[in-house]
């Protein structure tokens, strides 16, 4: 613990350097960052990447400037941030840093920037950098039809990402047939019906899905599973909509949910219920959980889903309250406080506490002037 408080004061004064001056001695600079922990500083300081490739190719290192180049690609591939990997992409490009490569990683980018006009199989081990990241799909919807017509075996995930195409996009006729299947082979028939009837309204022609079609074997310990499976489905195919009516079905059946199974599928449940638009389902779901759950990023996880939850429910007051109360007793890292502090402002901003929002933003700027689109909402602010 001793070398983690060392390591942190000696990183912030490094920050702090970097932050206010220019003029200073390089060699003995990236000789103390280097004198620390790689696993801690990645962990805990990785943004200092993104000036630190250049300190080290100013002078001389160039070997050091590409390592530190990937590692600041890496930070931006873990936030999803696609304009600025855009841009520092062409600043190493300017500054003739990463021209020798793996194609591995270069593929990554790729698929990531939306470059590759189709992927394959083989391109599915690096979909991990897109999950659970809409913005992303916004972007390059193609690629996400792409991904849930290659995946055969679809987990909550496809359900969720299936559901974020059809928000963004609408009817497709591929999404749709695939939906289709997926509800035929948990013999969903009812289901399969309004696919019918959708695509004979549409004057689509498409396959007569038949018995040899695949089956899915579900155990009794997968039954949980796959019943909420079918709760996304009805939502996704309109047949149910998530009003009070059906939150209130769903928090009736949470009460008989054992304390096990919470702790082995609260997570996805949470997140698939959060996309689904269930906040209600959500919020319980949150406060069980957290009490079940003893490591320290994991609550931050889930604090951070309730607080957004009490957000997209319009419950303002309490998600500052919660924010205040969280940020006060749990001893998160700096990244996860602006995480918090940035939702906090986004409620003062519906509010109208402008004031306050412009303190908090400018607080999370002054951190990491890239975090977000705190640079975007501040310049808002300013013509309020």
């Amino acid at each position: 613990m001793s070398d983690h408080k060392n390591w942190t004061k000696e990183l912030s004064e490094i920050e702090s350097i970097l932050n206010s001056s220019e003029n200073f001695d390089v060699e003995s600079l990236l000789n103390r960052y280097e004198s620390i922990d790689e696993n801690f500083r990645d962990q805990n300081f990785s943004h200092l990447y993104l000036k630190l490739w250049k300190v080290a190719k100013n002078s001389g290192q160039l070997k050091l400037a590409n390592h530190y180049a990937k590692k600041a690609l890496d930070y931006l591939f873990l936030l999803k941030r696609i304009p600025k990997i855009k841009e520092l992409l062409q600043q190493f490009r300017e500054e003739g840093i990463l021209k020798k490569n793996s194609e591995v990683y270069w593929r990554k980018c790729e698929i990531l920037l939306g470059k590759k006009v189709n992927f394959h199989d083989e391109d599915l081990i690096y979909f991990d950098l897109m999950d659970e990241h809409p913005e992303h799909w916004k972007e390059f919807a193609n690629y996400l039809k792409q991904y849930l017509l290659i995946v055969s075996d679809w987990s909550i995930n496809e359900w969720k990402l299936c559901y974020e195409f059809i928000l963004l996009n609408h009817f497709d006729k591929d999404i749709s047939y695939t939906l289709m299947e997926k509800a035929f082979e948990r013999k969903r028939t009812d289901l399969v019906r309004r696919f019918e009837q959708l695509f004979a309204s549409k004057k689509i022609r498409v396959k007569k899905l038949t018995e040899s079609a695949k089956q899915v074997v579900v155990s009794k310990n997968e039954k949980l599973h796959v019943d909420y499976d079918q709760v996304a489905m009805d939502l996704l195919s309109g047949a149910k909509e998530p009003n009070s009516e059906e939150q209130n079905r769903v928090l009736s059946s949470l009460k008989f949910i054992s304390e096990d199974e919470l702790r082995l599928r609260g997570k996805d449940m949470i997140v698939a219920f959060q996309l689904l638009g269930m906040e209600k389902v959500v919020l319980t779901l949150c406060e069980q959980v957290i009490q079940l759950t003893e490591d320290i990023k994991e609550r931050a996880s889930l604090y951070f889903i309730r607080a957004q939850a009490l957000n997209n429910n319009g419950d303002y007051f309490n998600s500052i309250d919660f924010i205040d109360e969280i940020l006060a007793k749990e001893p998160f890292y700096e990244e996860e406080r602006m995480a918090f502090l940035y939702l906090k402002a986004e409620a003062c901003v519906k509010l109208k506490k402008n004031k306050l929002a412009k303190e908090i933003f400018a607080q999370i700027k002054k951190y990491n002037p890239h975090y977000r689109l705190v640079g975007e909402r501040l310049k808002a602010l300013e013509t309020t």
